[in-house]
Protein backbone atom coordinates (compact mmCIF):
# COMPACT_ATOMS: atom_id res chain seq x y z
CA UNK A 1 0.00 0.00 0.00
CA UNK A 2 2.76 2.47 0.90
CA UNK A 3 4.65 1.82 -2.35
CA UNK A 4 1.50 2.24 -4.42
CA UNK A 5 0.62 5.51 -2.72
CA UNK A 6 4.18 6.76 -3.09
CA UNK A 7 4.19 6.00 -6.80
CA UNK A 8 0.84 7.69 -7.39
CA UNK A 9 1.83 10.72 -5.32
CA UNK A 10 5.08 11.04 -7.24
CA UNK A 11 3.22 10.88 -10.56
CA UNK A 12 0.89 13.65 -9.43
CA UNK A 13 3.67 15.85 -8.06
CA UNK A 14 2.56 15.44 -4.45
CA UNK A 15 5.29 15.85 -1.84
CA UNK A 16 6.05 12.49 -0.23
CA UNK A 17 7.50 12.79 3.26
CA UNK A 18 9.29 15.54 5.12
CA UNK A 19 11.41 14.88 8.14
CA UNK A 20 12.71 17.30 10.68
CA UNK A 21 13.07 18.53 14.23
CA UNK A 22 12.83 21.83 16.10
CA UNK A 23 14.88 22.52 19.21
CA UNK A 24 15.32 25.38 21.67
CA UNK A 25 18.41 25.50 23.86
CA UNK A 26 18.93 22.02 25.23
CA UNK A 27 15.23 21.22 25.00
CA UNK A 28 13.59 19.30 22.12
CA UNK A 29 10.16 20.74 21.38
CA UNK A 30 8.56 18.44 18.82
CA UNK A 31 9.43 16.01 16.05
CA UNK A 32 8.09 15.28 12.57
CA UNK A 33 4.80 13.39 12.18
CA UNK A 34 4.85 9.62 12.48
CA UNK A 35 4.95 7.62 9.24
CA UNK A 36 1.31 6.53 9.31
CA UNK A 37 0.21 10.17 9.57
CA UNK A 38 2.39 11.10 6.62
CA UNK A 39 0.92 8.24 4.56
CA UNK A 40 -2.61 9.32 5.45
CA UNK A 41 -1.88 12.86 4.30
CA UNK A 42 -0.44 11.58 1.03
CA UNK A 43 -3.55 9.47 0.39
CA UNK A 44 -5.76 12.49 1.03
CA UNK A 45 -3.68 14.57 -1.36
CA UNK A 46 -3.92 11.90 -4.08
CA UNK A 47 -7.68 11.61 -3.67
CA UNK A 48 -8.09 15.36 -3.88
CA UNK A 49 -6.19 15.51 -7.15
CA UNK A 50 -8.01 12.47 -8.55
CA UNK A 51 -11.40 14.05 -7.86
CA UNK A 52 -11.16 17.68 -8.95
CA UNK A 53 -13.58 20.14 -7.47
CA UNK A 54 -16.36 21.59 -9.55
CA UNK A 55 -15.25 24.87 -11.07
CA UNK A 56 -17.33 27.71 -9.66
CA UNK A 57 -18.63 30.49 -11.84
CA UNK A 58 -17.26 34.03 -11.74
CA UNK A 59 -20.16 36.18 -10.54
CA UNK A 60 -19.18 39.52 -8.97
CA UNK A 61 -21.93 41.80 -7.74
CA UNK A 62 -22.92 43.97 -10.74
CA UNK A 63 -23.83 46.81 -8.38
CA UNK A 64 -20.23 47.14 -7.13
CA UNK A 65 -17.31 48.87 -8.81
CA UNK A 66 -14.59 46.24 -9.20
CA UNK A 67 -11.22 47.80 -8.41
CA UNK A 68 -8.66 46.65 -10.96
CA UNK A 69 -5.08 47.72 -11.56
CA UNK A 70 -4.32 51.34 -10.75
CA UNK A 71 -7.97 52.29 -10.18
CA UNK A 72 -7.67 51.70 -6.45
CA UNK A 73 -5.13 54.50 -6.08
CA UNK A 74 -7.93 56.95 -6.93
CA UNK A 75 -10.35 55.58 -4.33
CA UNK A 76 -10.57 56.22 -0.60
CA UNK A 77 -8.80 58.36 1.97
CA UNK A 78 -6.30 55.66 2.95
CA UNK A 79 -5.04 54.81 -0.55
CA UNK A 80 -2.22 57.33 -0.51
CA UNK A 81 0.44 54.68 0.18
CA UNK A 82 3.82 56.42 0.18
CA UNK A 83 2.16 59.78 0.72
CA UNK A 84 1.09 58.70 4.22
CA UNK A 85 3.48 60.22 6.75
CA UNK A 86 2.90 59.59 10.43
CA UNK A 87 4.14 61.94 13.13
CA UNK A 88 4.06 62.10 16.89
CA UNK A 89 2.74 59.11 18.77
CA UNK A 90 1.62 57.18 15.68
CA UNK A 91 3.14 54.51 13.44
CA UNK A 92 2.52 53.85 9.76
CA UNK A 93 0.61 50.58 9.38
CA UNK A 94 0.53 49.18 5.84
CA UNK A 95 -1.65 46.33 4.56
CA UNK A 96 -0.56 44.65 1.33
CA UNK A 97 -3.21 42.33 -0.13
CA UNK A 98 -3.01 40.09 -3.19
CA UNK A 99 -6.29 38.52 -4.27
CA UNK A 100 -6.99 35.22 -5.98
CA UNK A 101 -9.13 34.88 -9.12
CA UNK A 102 -12.22 35.71 -7.02
CA UNK A 103 -11.11 38.98 -5.50
CA UNK A 104 -14.66 40.25 -5.09
CA UNK A 105 -15.11 37.63 -2.33
CA UNK A 106 -12.32 39.15 -0.23
CA UNK A 107 -12.45 42.03 2.23
CA UNK A 108 -10.72 43.02 5.46
CA UNK A 109 -11.15 45.18 8.54
CA UNK A 110 -8.64 46.44 11.09
CA UNK A 111 -10.15 46.81 14.57
CA UNK A 112 -8.65 48.39 17.67
CA UNK A 113 -8.71 46.87 21.16
CA UNK A 114 -12.21 48.30 21.72
CA UNK A 115 -13.49 46.47 18.62
CA UNK A 116 -13.85 49.71 16.67
CA UNK A 117 -13.10 49.51 12.95
CA UNK A 118 -10.22 51.85 12.01
CA UNK A 119 -9.82 50.66 8.42
CA UNK A 120 -12.38 48.91 6.20
CA UNK A 121 -11.43 47.73 2.71
CA UNK A 122 -12.64 47.79 0.05
CA UNK A 123 -14.73 50.88 0.56
CA UNK A 124 -18.51 50.84 0.31
CA UNK A 125 -19.70 50.44 -3.27
CA UNK A 126 -16.59 48.67 -4.54
CA UNK A 127 -14.93 45.28 -4.52
CA UNK A 128 -11.41 43.98 -5.06
CA UNK A 129 -10.54 42.74 -8.54
CA UNK A 130 -9.22 39.32 -9.45
CA UNK A 131 -5.51 38.54 -9.10
CA UNK A 132 -4.67 42.12 -8.09
CA UNK A 133 -2.34 43.59 -5.45
CA UNK A 134 -3.47 46.50 -3.27
CA UNK A 135 -1.55 48.50 -0.68
CA UNK A 136 -3.19 50.73 1.92
CA UNK A 137 -1.63 52.65 4.80
CA UNK A 138 -2.99 54.29 7.93
CA UNK A 139 -1.45 55.99 10.97
CA UNK A 140 -2.25 54.22 14.23
CA UNK A 141 -1.40 54.83 17.86
CA UNK A 142 0.39 52.12 19.90
CA UNK A 143 -1.83 49.25 20.98
CA UNK A 144 -3.30 45.87 20.12
CA UNK A 145 -5.17 45.51 16.83
CA UNK A 146 -6.97 42.75 14.93
CA UNK A 147 -6.91 42.13 11.20
CA UNK A 148 -10.17 40.41 10.23
CA UNK A 149 -10.06 38.74 6.81
CA UNK A 150 -13.29 37.71 5.11
CA UNK A 151 -13.91 35.45 2.13
CA UNK A 152 -17.59 35.22 1.19
CA UNK A 153 -16.96 32.10 -0.90
CA UNK A 154 -15.75 30.19 2.14
CA UNK A 155 -12.69 28.71 0.41
CA UNK A 156 -10.04 31.17 1.61
CA UNK A 157 -7.84 32.93 -0.90
CA UNK A 158 -5.25 30.29 -1.84
CA UNK A 159 -6.58 27.35 -3.84
CA UNK A 160 -6.91 26.07 -7.38
CA UNK A 161 -8.31 29.52 -8.23
CA UNK A 162 -5.03 31.27 -7.46
CA UNK A 163 -3.07 32.01 -4.32
CA UNK A 164 -3.69 35.29 -2.56
CA UNK A 165 -1.77 36.66 0.41
CA UNK A 166 -1.79 39.49 2.91
CA UNK A 167 0.88 41.15 5.04
CA UNK A 168 0.82 43.88 7.66
CA UNK A 169 3.85 46.04 8.43
CA UNK A 170 4.44 48.63 11.15
CA UNK A 171 6.88 51.36 10.18
CA UNK A 172 8.17 49.03 7.48
CA UNK A 173 8.62 45.98 9.68
CA UNK A 174 6.42 42.99 8.83
CA UNK A 175 4.34 41.90 11.83
CA UNK A 176 1.86 39.64 9.99
CA UNK A 177 2.44 37.58 6.87
CA UNK A 178 -0.26 35.20 5.64
CA UNK A 179 0.86 33.49 2.46
CA UNK A 180 0.40 30.07 0.91
CA UNK A 181 -2.50 29.50 3.33
CA UNK A 182 -4.51 26.76 1.59
CA UNK A 183 -7.04 26.31 4.37
CA UNK A 184 -10.71 27.06 3.74
CA UNK A 185 -12.30 29.84 5.77
CA UNK A 186 -14.91 32.57 5.72
CA UNK A 187 -13.50 34.69 8.54
CA UNK A 188 -10.00 34.75 10.01
CA UNK A 189 -8.82 37.03 12.86
CA UNK A 190 -5.11 37.80 13.25
CA UNK A 191 -3.85 39.98 16.11
CA UNK A 192 -0.86 42.32 15.90
CA UNK A 193 0.69 45.08 17.98
CA UNK A 194 1.71 48.61 17.11
CA UNK A 195 4.58 49.80 19.26
CA UNK A 196 6.63 52.96 19.14
CA UNK A 197 9.90 53.34 20.98
CA UNK A 198 13.14 55.26 20.68
CA UNK A 199 14.95 54.08 17.60
CA UNK A 200 12.01 52.66 15.69
CA UNK A 201 12.79 52.32 12.02
CA UNK A 202 11.58 51.55 8.56
CA UNK A 203 12.69 48.93 6.08
CA UNK A 204 13.61 49.67 2.49
CA UNK A 205 12.12 46.71 0.64
CA UNK A 206 14.45 47.29 -2.27
CA UNK A 207 17.67 46.94 -0.32
CA UNK A 208 16.38 45.06 2.76
CA UNK A 209 18.32 47.52 4.92
CA UNK A 210 17.36 49.88 7.72
CA UNK A 211 16.77 53.36 6.34
CA UNK A 212 16.16 56.91 7.39
CA UNK A 213 13.52 56.98 10.08
CA UNK A 214 15.40 55.45 13.00
CA UNK A 215 14.04 57.98 15.48
CA UNK A 216 17.57 59.37 15.91
CA UNK A 217 17.91 63.16 16.09
CA UNK A 218 21.41 64.57 15.85
CA UNK A 219 22.37 67.14 18.48
CA UNK A 220 25.50 69.18 19.02
CA UNK A 221 25.85 67.98 22.63
CA UNK A 222 24.13 65.91 25.32
CA UNK A 223 23.70 66.90 28.98
CA UNK A 224 25.59 64.32 31.04
CA UNK A 225 25.90 63.78 34.79
CA UNK A 226 27.03 61.09 37.23
CA UNK A 227 25.11 60.20 40.38
CA UNK A 228 27.15 58.54 43.14
CA UNK A 229 26.02 57.10 46.47
CA UNK A 230 28.90 56.01 48.67
CA UNK A 231 29.18 53.05 51.05
CA UNK A 232 30.68 53.23 54.55
CA UNK A 233 34.13 54.18 53.22
CA UNK A 234 33.48 57.24 51.08
CA UNK A 235 37.04 58.50 50.97
CA UNK A 236 38.09 55.51 48.87
CA UNK A 237 35.93 56.35 45.86
CA UNK A 238 36.88 58.31 42.76
CA UNK A 239 35.68 58.40 39.17
CA UNK A 240 36.46 60.11 35.88
CA UNK A 241 35.06 60.42 32.37
CA UNK A 242 37.56 60.37 29.54
CA UNK A 243 37.35 60.48 25.79
CA UNK A 244 37.86 56.87 24.71
CA UNK A 245 41.56 56.23 24.16
CA UNK A 246 42.61 59.27 26.20
CA UNK A 247 43.68 59.52 29.84
CA UNK A 248 42.67 63.17 30.30
CA UNK A 249 39.59 63.61 32.47
CA UNK A 250 36.68 65.54 30.99
CA UNK A 251 34.83 65.32 34.33
CA UNK A 252 35.77 63.66 37.63
CA UNK A 253 35.10 63.26 41.33
CA UNK A 254 37.90 62.91 43.86
CA UNK A 255 37.71 61.00 47.17
CA UNK A 256 35.61 63.72 48.74
CA UNK A 257 32.39 62.15 50.05
CA UNK A 258 31.67 61.02 53.58
CA UNK A 259 30.15 57.66 54.53
CA UNK A 260 26.79 56.95 52.85
CA UNK A 261 26.78 60.41 51.24
CA UNK A 262 25.42 60.90 47.71
CA UNK A 263 26.18 63.48 45.06
CA UNK A 264 25.33 64.28 41.44
CA UNK A 265 28.14 65.84 39.41
CA UNK A 266 27.37 67.70 36.18
CA UNK A 267 29.79 66.42 33.53
CA UNK A 268 28.73 69.09 31.05
CA UNK A 269 27.17 68.89 27.61
CA UNK A 270 29.24 66.21 25.86
CA UNK A 271 29.68 66.26 22.10
CA UNK A 272 28.90 63.13 20.05
CA UNK A 273 31.66 60.55 20.40
CA UNK A 274 32.96 57.57 22.38
CA UNK A 275 33.69 57.92 26.10
CA UNK A 276 34.69 55.84 29.12
CA UNK A 277 33.51 56.14 32.73
CA UNK A 278 35.95 54.62 35.24
CA UNK A 279 35.19 54.13 38.96
CA UNK A 280 37.93 53.31 41.45
CA UNK A 281 37.41 51.86 44.94
CA UNK A 282 39.27 49.14 46.88
CA UNK A 283 36.18 46.93 47.23
CA UNK A 284 33.56 48.78 45.20
CA UNK A 285 30.65 50.72 46.67
CA UNK A 286 28.19 47.84 46.96
CA UNK A 287 27.39 45.69 48.78
CA UNK A 288 29.59 44.48 51.64
CA UNK A 289 29.80 47.85 53.40
CA UNK A 290 26.57 49.48 52.26
CA UNK A 291 24.23 49.75 49.30
CA UNK A 292 26.19 52.27 47.29
CA UNK A 293 25.66 52.77 43.56
CA UNK A 294 26.51 54.95 40.59
CA UNK A 295 24.45 56.00 37.59
CA UNK A 296 25.44 57.67 34.34
CA UNK A 297 22.64 59.99 33.18
CA UNK A 298 22.45 61.35 29.62
CA UNK A 299 19.71 63.81 28.66
CA UNK A 300 17.74 62.74 31.73
CA UNK A 301 17.89 59.00 30.99
CA UNK A 302 19.89 56.45 32.99
CA UNK A 303 22.38 55.01 30.53
CA UNK A 304 23.81 52.45 32.96
CA UNK A 305 24.40 51.86 36.66
CA UNK A 306 26.54 49.74 38.94
CA UNK A 307 28.47 49.61 42.18
CA UNK A 308 29.68 46.04 42.70
CA UNK A 309 33.33 45.71 41.63
CA UNK A 310 36.82 45.19 43.03
CA UNK A 311 39.51 47.80 42.53
CA UNK A 312 38.06 49.54 39.49
CA UNK A 313 35.50 49.17 36.74
CA UNK A 314 35.25 50.88 33.34
CA UNK A 315 32.28 51.18 31.01
CA UNK A 316 32.46 52.51 27.46
CA UNK A 317 29.53 54.57 26.24
CA UNK A 318 28.51 56.43 23.11
CA UNK A 319 27.00 59.88 22.85
CA UNK A 320 24.95 60.78 19.78
CA UNK A 321 24.94 57.23 18.40
CA UNK A 322 22.35 56.15 15.80
CA UNK A 323 22.11 52.45 16.66
CA UNK A 324 19.55 51.83 13.90
CA UNK A 325 21.92 52.71 11.08
CA UNK A 326 22.88 49.67 9.02
CA UNK A 327 20.23 47.35 10.48
CA UNK A 328 18.85 44.75 8.07
CA UNK A 329 15.15 43.93 7.82
CA UNK A 330 15.76 40.58 9.55
CA UNK A 331 17.37 42.42 12.49
CA UNK A 332 14.34 44.62 12.82
CA UNK A 333 12.02 41.61 12.77
CA UNK A 334 13.89 40.02 15.71
CA UNK A 335 13.80 43.31 17.62
CA UNK A 336 10.10 43.84 16.93
CA UNK A 337 9.28 40.26 17.95
CA UNK A 338 11.03 40.76 21.30
CA UNK A 339 9.71 44.24 22.07
CA UNK A 340 6.11 43.37 21.24
CA UNK A 341 6.23 40.61 23.83
CA UNK A 342 8.10 42.77 26.35
CA UNK A 343 5.43 45.44 26.01
CA UNK A 344 2.74 42.85 26.70
CA UNK A 345 4.44 41.30 29.73
CA UNK A 346 5.97 44.40 31.32
CA UNK A 347 2.68 46.32 31.43
CA UNK A 348 0.68 43.49 32.98
CA UNK A 349 -0.29 43.82 36.63
CA UNK A 350 -0.23 40.83 38.96
CA UNK A 351 0.90 39.92 42.46
CA UNK A 352 4.58 40.16 41.47
CA UNK A 353 4.65 43.60 39.84
CA UNK A 354 2.38 46.49 38.85
CA UNK A 355 2.74 49.92 37.31
CA UNK A 356 5.82 49.05 35.22
CA UNK A 357 6.65 50.74 31.96
CA UNK A 358 7.97 48.71 29.06
CA UNK A 359 11.73 48.21 29.02
CA UNK A 360 12.36 48.16 25.27
CA UNK A 361 15.47 46.55 23.83
CA UNK A 362 17.81 48.37 21.46
CA UNK A 363 19.65 46.58 18.68
CA UNK A 364 23.36 45.93 19.24
CA UNK A 365 25.55 45.22 16.23
CA UNK A 366 28.22 43.95 18.62
CA UNK A 367 25.91 41.38 20.21
CA UNK A 368 24.65 40.41 16.75
CA UNK A 369 28.22 39.82 15.55
CA UNK A 370 28.98 37.63 18.57
CA UNK A 371 25.74 35.72 18.03
CA UNK A 372 26.59 35.15 14.37
CA UNK A 373 30.01 33.72 15.25
CA UNK A 374 28.49 31.21 17.66
CA UNK A 375 25.67 30.34 15.28
CA UNK A 376 28.27 29.36 12.67
CA UNK A 377 30.12 27.29 15.26
CA UNK A 378 26.91 25.45 16.19
CA UNK A 379 26.63 24.08 12.65
CA UNK A 380 29.24 21.49 13.62
CA UNK A 381 26.66 20.02 16.03
CA UNK A 382 23.74 19.74 13.58
CA UNK A 383 23.69 15.95 13.97
CA UNK A 384 23.59 16.18 17.78
CA UNK A 385 20.44 16.20 19.87
CA UNK A 386 19.94 19.51 21.62
CA UNK A 387 21.60 22.91 21.15
CA UNK A 388 24.38 23.65 23.63
CA UNK A 389 24.98 27.08 25.10
CA UNK A 390 28.30 28.84 24.62
CA UNK A 391 30.25 27.92 27.76
CA UNK A 392 31.57 30.74 29.90
CA UNK A 393 29.94 33.67 28.11
CA UNK A 394 28.87 36.67 30.15
CA UNK A 395 26.14 37.73 27.72
CA UNK A 396 22.62 36.36 28.00
CA UNK A 397 21.76 33.81 25.34
CA UNK A 398 18.77 32.09 23.73
CA UNK A 399 19.26 29.35 21.12
CA UNK A 400 17.01 27.68 18.57
CA UNK A 401 17.41 25.20 15.74
CA UNK A 402 15.32 23.76 12.94
CA UNK A 403 16.55 20.95 10.73
CA UNK A 404 15.09 18.70 8.09
CA UNK A 405 13.63 18.58 4.62
CA UNK A 406 10.87 20.70 3.14
CA UNK A 407 9.26 23.06 5.62
CA UNK A 408 11.47 21.78 8.45
CA UNK A 409 14.53 23.34 6.82
CA UNK A 410 12.92 26.61 5.76
CA UNK A 411 13.93 30.02 7.08
CA UNK A 412 11.45 30.62 9.91
CA UNK A 413 9.95 34.05 10.56
CA UNK A 414 11.76 35.81 13.39
CA UNK A 415 8.43 36.08 15.20
CA UNK A 416 8.02 32.30 15.09
CA UNK A 417 11.47 31.82 16.62
CA UNK A 418 10.83 34.32 19.44
CA UNK A 419 7.41 32.74 19.95
CA UNK A 420 9.25 29.51 20.82
CA UNK A 421 11.31 31.46 23.38
CA UNK A 422 8.34 33.21 25.02
CA UNK A 423 4.79 32.18 24.07
CA UNK A 424 5.43 28.43 24.24
CA UNK A 425 6.82 28.69 27.78
CA UNK A 426 4.25 31.03 29.32
CA UNK A 427 2.79 28.39 31.64
CA UNK A 428 5.84 26.23 32.27
CA UNK A 429 7.30 27.87 35.41
CA UNK A 430 10.93 28.12 36.42
CA UNK A 431 13.31 26.81 35.26
CA UNK A 432 11.62 25.30 32.22
CA UNK A 433 10.80 28.85 31.10
CA UNK A 434 14.39 30.11 31.14
CA UNK A 435 14.15 31.23 27.50
CA UNK A 436 11.10 33.35 28.35
CA UNK A 437 12.71 34.97 31.38
CA UNK A 438 15.82 35.86 29.37
CA UNK A 439 13.84 37.38 26.50
CA UNK A 440 11.70 39.42 28.94
CA UNK A 441 14.39 40.24 31.55
CA UNK A 442 13.58 43.82 32.57
CA UNK A 443 17.16 44.92 33.19
CA UNK A 444 18.25 43.78 29.72
CA UNK A 445 18.62 46.78 27.39
CA UNK A 446 20.36 45.44 24.29
CA UNK A 447 19.72 42.63 21.80
CA UNK A 448 21.59 41.13 18.87
CA UNK A 449 20.72 37.95 16.94
CA UNK A 450 22.69 35.92 14.40
CA UNK A 451 21.87 32.90 12.25
CA UNK A 452 23.58 30.22 10.21
CA UNK A 453 22.60 27.54 7.70
CA UNK A 454 24.13 24.57 5.91
CA UNK A 455 23.01 21.70 3.69
CA UNK A 456 23.87 18.32 5.21
CA UNK A 457 25.05 15.22 3.37
CA UNK A 458 21.65 13.53 3.79
CA UNK A 459 19.90 16.40 2.01
CA UNK A 460 18.55 18.04 5.14
CA UNK A 461 18.91 21.75 5.83
CA UNK A 462 20.18 22.75 9.27
CA UNK A 463 19.55 26.25 10.64
CA UNK A 464 20.80 27.71 13.92
CA UNK A 465 19.48 30.88 15.59
CA UNK A 466 21.32 32.66 18.42
CA UNK A 467 20.12 35.76 20.31
CA UNK A 468 22.41 37.55 22.77
CA UNK A 469 21.36 39.98 25.50
CA UNK A 470 22.96 42.61 27.74
CA UNK A 471 22.44 42.63 30.60
CA UNK A 472 22.19 38.89 30.90
CA UNK A 473 19.00 37.50 32.37
CA UNK A 474 18.29 34.64 34.79
CA UNK A 475 20.57 36.23 37.37
CA UNK A 476 20.54 34.95 40.98
CA UNK A 477 17.13 33.34 40.51
CA UNK A 478 17.73 31.03 43.47
CA UNK A 479 17.69 33.98 45.88
CA UNK A 480 13.96 34.45 45.31
CA UNK A 481 12.65 30.89 45.71
CA UNK A 482 12.02 31.07 41.98
CA UNK A 483 10.69 27.51 41.75
CA UNK A 484 7.84 28.38 44.14
CA UNK A 485 4.77 29.50 42.21
CA UNK A 486 5.40 32.66 40.19
CA UNK A 487 8.34 33.88 42.28
CA UNK A 488 10.53 33.74 39.17
CA UNK A 489 8.86 36.98 38.10
CA UNK A 490 10.43 38.93 40.98
CA UNK A 491 14.02 39.00 39.70
CA UNK A 492 12.84 39.06 36.07
CA UNK A 493 10.97 42.34 36.64
CA UNK A 494 13.52 44.16 38.84
CA UNK A 495 14.74 47.50 37.51
CA UNK A 496 18.35 46.41 37.71
CA UNK A 497 20.34 43.25 38.09
CA UNK A 498 23.90 42.50 39.28
CA UNK A 499 24.77 40.26 36.33
CA UNK A 500 26.69 41.57 33.35
CA UNK A 501 27.60 42.63 30.90
CA UNK A 502 26.34 46.14 31.62
CA UNK A 503 27.05 47.23 28.05
CA UNK A 504 27.22 45.44 24.69
CA UNK A 505 30.62 45.12 22.96
CA UNK A 506 30.39 48.52 21.29
CA UNK A 507 29.52 50.26 24.57
CA UNK A 508 26.27 51.55 26.08
CA UNK A 509 24.10 54.09 24.27
CA UNK A 510 20.65 55.65 24.52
Amino acid sequence: MLAAVSGEASRLGVSIAERGVEEVGDHIEFFAPQLDVVVQRRIEAVNEVSEPKKVKEYRPDPNLIELVGDDISEVGQFNRRDAVTCTGNEAKVTVKLTTDAYGYETSYIIKDSNNNAVLVMPETGSSFGKSQTYTDSICLEPGQYTLRLKDSGGDGFCSSYGCGSVSVSVDGSTVLDISNDKSEWKVVDKKFSVIIFSGRGSVDSGSSSFTGDSGFVSKSCYDTSVYTKIDKYGKETTWKITKKGSSSAIASMDAELDAYESKTVDAGCLQPGDYTLTFTDIDGICCKNGKGEFRLIVDGEDLFSGGSFIGSVSHDFKIGYDWGEGMQSRDWEFLQAHNTRREDWHTRCNDMYCGKKTSYLKWSSGLAADAKVYAEKLLDSCDNQGVKHDPGIEQGENLAKNKGTGQWGELYDADKIVKRFVDNEEFWGWHNNAHLTQALWYASKYLGCGESVKTMSNGETCRMQVCRYAKAGNCEMGLYNSEEGDNWMKPMMMDDSPCGPVCPPEGCYI
